[in-house]
């Protein structure tokens, strides 16, 4: 009896002290096991406070604190850094986390393995790993070849030359237009103008220069050629396809793929959207987007 008792006293004790080494930053997966390590939370809260978001990660890494602006000559190799100001991050960079008072410019082939997070704006160059949080309140410029996997800018730019503007074609409303109702697809024609939501079961392709004044929801796939406007929302279950230089004021989801190429625009600084392919989002040069992308598998801006 006596025994026993002793047993359960050891016991006891060692769940207490295994719980208290749970919440160290060098027990990392015991951490995990018991359920004590804290979540990564959303960018407001490590605005608040950046460096105790960075707490909640059990990499490890070298922490520092910059007052001012900061600008190295050297690559920097897996550190967490707070700058007060400023900062000027050199090309082929390693580093773990970035938070920034102000701006932050990060050069070509840099890695970013957990987030970064600037007040002002952000901006990439070629080639860069952006980590799991890229976000700012001004602009994000990408890079092209960056990857990303959730970001937040006002706008979200690519790099790119400005495309050219396209051709105004005079726009037919639907009572002017045929339809095409096919076994696959349902095709909305060149140039016409929809005075409502569409929903479809099956896929839906929206032809050049095409304007629709609501939402488009597909169970398949959705495609728009170049020059369409959208003044609502798009949703599909599987993939969504977006040609150059259109126009999207509201929010973007898809089950499957989500590809934006050059030149489109979404949402408004008045107006922020989201932007969410479960799969992957692939960007193309010189598109803007105002408000967030977010991705459960690999975010793209393409070469």
């Amino acid at each position: 009896m006596t025994i026993s008792l002793i047993a359960l006293m050891i016991s006891g004790i060692l769940f207490l002290v295994l719980a208290g080494l749970a919440t160290l930053p060098f027990f990392p997966a015991l951490a995990v096991k018991i359920g004590a390590m804290p979540k990564p939370s959303m960018r407001e809260d490590f605005l608040k406070n950046p460096r105790g978001l960075s707490a909640a990660f059990r990499i490890d890494a070298k922490e520092k604190m910059h007052s001012g602006d900061f600008s190295p000559k050297d690559p920097i190799d897996a550190e967490r850094l707070y700058v007060s100001g400023n900062a000027f991050i050199s090309p082929k960079s390693n580093l773990v986390s970035l938070a920034c008072d102000k701006s932050g410019v990060i050069g070509s082939d840099a890695k970013i393995s957990e987030w970064v997070d600037a007040h002002d704006s952000l901006e990439f160059g070629e080639r860069c790993m952006l980590g799991s949080y890229a976000t700012c309140h001004g602009r994000l410029l990408i890079g092209r070849g960056s990857t990303f996997k959730n970001l937040h800018g006002s706008p979200i730019q690519t790099a790119g030359l400005p495309t050219k503007p396209p051709a105004k074609s005079k726009q037919k409303t639907t009572s002017d237009t045929a339809w095409f109702i096919g076994h696959l697809w349902v095709i909305v024609p060149q140039s016409a103008k929809v005075k409502e939501n569409i929903v479809s079961e099956k896929s839906v392709w929206i032809k050049q220069g095409a304007k629709i004044q609501g939402s488009v929801n597909s169970l398949q796939d959705l495609k728009l050629d170049e020059d369409v406007t959208i003044e609502g929302d798009l949703f599909a279950e599987g993939d969504i396809e977006i040609g150059a230089n259109c126009t999207i004021q509201g929010n973007l989801f898809a089950k499957g793929e989500i590809h934006l190429d050059k030149g489109t625009k979404i949402g408004a600084k008045e107006a922020l959207t989201t932007v969410s392919g479960v799969h992957n989002v692939r960007i193309g040069e010189n598109v803007q987007i105002y408000g967030s992308v977010t991705t459960h598998g690999l975010g793209t801006v393409s070469i």
